[in-house]
């Protein structure tokens, strides 16, 4: 092989120097993504079933290998073999990268709602308003404020010698009947030192009220946080309602690198339809109009019509339908069929229906969620980040302040960084089913079947929660015990509080805030 020949040999051909520089650049920058994920995941987030957490981080880790591999050979060949000008490129797209990420993380925000709202609902409160059914829409008690909540208008720093105590929970504290329990308690206590702020979201779970008592109401100084459990759908099994990806972006308030990097407006463009609530709204059209159909249903039926509607809906097996028509059909069920015709409010909701006709049908309660595993775990770190140690300096992230930025948004990120000036203080309150603890709603539905017993589990799971979280050192508030036997507490077929739920509710309440004031 003469000289030029060799030459040539070793001289790597166009299209191969572009692809490999192509592959170091994306490689190199998403290896850095993967790793700083991988950081964030390890060392930042708070990990909630072993088995899915750790999946996802092997997996992380497992692709942060492999695209770093990928780096690093490339890299060391185009260091040995290709022209100084190359290496130049490569840097000169490094800097067009950096660029249009910023451009996009502004143009992102221009779209986004200002922090806090960013983190609770996503959307800017004119979109909520126009997702909520027409009832929520009319209610008086579920005015908005500008972060979107059913309360009065909030800072974003309590003023002077004020105590801000967060409430923290999910539909009990935004759907319902007239005021909401948060704005109920604040005015019970009647304190002008003490605002009571509502940071409730429909459609949330245990897993959110942890991020968003540590991502939201510390940042916003609340030093007291209360944080309500429905013996209901709290009880999932499933740890996990926000997903993260590789931890470089996740449906915030839970924390992930773009947050972490000041890239709020990028993280929650990719993230945010994926929040829960923004699901069930996204569905609220066609489920709303279900359950507006259903109800016309049962007003213009007639008891036997009724009785056939909601055997075909419980979709039982036509042998079993067959033996339960008869008691379907019976005289006592006629006081029932009324209340359907006539809901408390006129709120509707079809989900205990099918359940009751199972249960008349077999006698066996259908499965219900009572798994207290995950809620006894969010709530045990979510009172973990109230519990640390507090900086009394008087820097409260410069009293978060210090993260006004595009929209006048907190950067989520301060959260890590929040300390109170005070001691802080958490308390769990626990919010029984209806059919647990209201008689009248066992009266109206006992025609149909003994709804009580499909609130066994959860009573018992409500229990053991208060038993743990007792032993270990966290304040417990079982409402339980407080509307036990109360009438009317309950919407009849919503499943809800009524307006005298929420004032019995927020007594109990209030009473146990007056006690967390009159101590040293």
């Amino acid at each position: 092989m003469t000289p030029k020949q060799k030459s040539e040999h070793l001289t790597p051909r166009p299209r191969t120097k572009f692809l490999l520089g192509a592959a170091f650049v994306i490689t190199t920058g998403l290896g850095l993504l993967l790793l700083g994920g991988l950081c964030e995941s390890a060392f930042v987030d708070v990990l909630g079933s072993t088995a899915s957490d750790e999946s996802e981080w092997l997996t992380s880790l497992c692709l942060t290998g492999l695209v770093g591999a990928v780096s690093v050979a490339s890299g060391v060949w185009l260091a040995r073999r290709i022209p100084r000008r190359v290496l130049y490129l490569i840097v000169f797209s490094s800097m067009v990268a950096t660029v249009t990420i910023v451009l996009a993380e502004v143009v992102s925000r221009l779209g986004l709602p200002a922090w806090p709202a960013s983190a609770l609902h996503g959307v800017r409160p004119s979109v909520q308003q126009a997702l909520m059914t027409e009832a929520e829409r009319n209610d008086v008690g579920a005015q908005r404020n500008a972060w979107g909540q059913r309360d009065r208008e909030r800072s974003l720093r309590p003023a002077a010698g004020v105590l801000r105590v967060a409430f923290i929970g999910d539909s009990f504290l935004e759907e319902g009947i007239g005021a909401p329990l948060s704005l109920v308690t604040e005015r019970l206590l009647d304190r002008a030192d003490v605002e009571v702020v509502n940071l409730g979201v429909s459609a949330t779970s245990p897993d959110e009220y942890f991020y968003r008592a540590a991502h939201v109401a510390l940042p916003l100084e609340a030093t007291g946080c209360v944080v309500c459990i429905y013996l209901g759908n709290d009880l999932a099994a499933d740890h996990r309602t926000l997903p993260s990806w590789f931890g470089i972006a996740a449906v915030s308030p839970r924390p992930a690198l773009l947050t972490t990097l000041g890239l709020r407006g990028l993280n929650d463009v990719l993230t945010t339809r994926e929040r829960p609530v923004l699901k069930i709204w996204s569905n609220a059209g066609g489920l709303g109009e279900s359950e507006k159909k259903m109800h016309e249903s049962c007003r213009n039926s007639s008891d036997r019509e009724l009785a056939e509607l909601l055997l075909r809906n419980a979709e039982l097996p036509p042998q079993l339908a067959e033996l339960v028509r008869p008691q379907m059909l019976g005289a006592e069920m006629a006081s029932f069929y009324n209340v359907l015709r006539d809901p408390d409010e006129g709120r509707f909701r079809s989900y205990f229906l099918f359940d009751g006709v199972w249960l008349k049908a077999t006698g066996m309660t259908p499965q219900i969620l009572s798994d207290p595993a995950s809620t006894l775990h969010w709530v045990r770190v979510a009172a973990a980040v109230y519990s640390r140690p507090k900086d009394r300096s008087g820097k409260l992230a410069r009293r978060a302040s210090e993260g006004v930025g595009i929209n006048g948004g907190v950067d989520p990120s301060l959260a890590r960084r929040a300390s109170v000036e005070t001691t802080a203080r958490f308390l769990v309150v626990l919010i029984p089913e209806g059919f647990a603890v209201d008689p009248r709603m066992q009266e109206q539905w006992a025609p149909l079947a003994d709804m009580r017993r499909m609130t066994d589990k959860t009573s018992a799971a409500g229990r053991r929660i208060e038993q743990e979280l007792t032993q270990a050192g966290i304040e417990v508030l079982n409402l339980t015990d407080t509307l036990a036997g109360v009438r009317g507490t309950y919407l009849n077929v919503d499943g809800h509080w009524s307006p005298l739920g929420i004032e019995t509710s927020a007594a109990a309440v209030a009473a146990h805030l007056r006690r967390w004031l009159e101590e040293p």
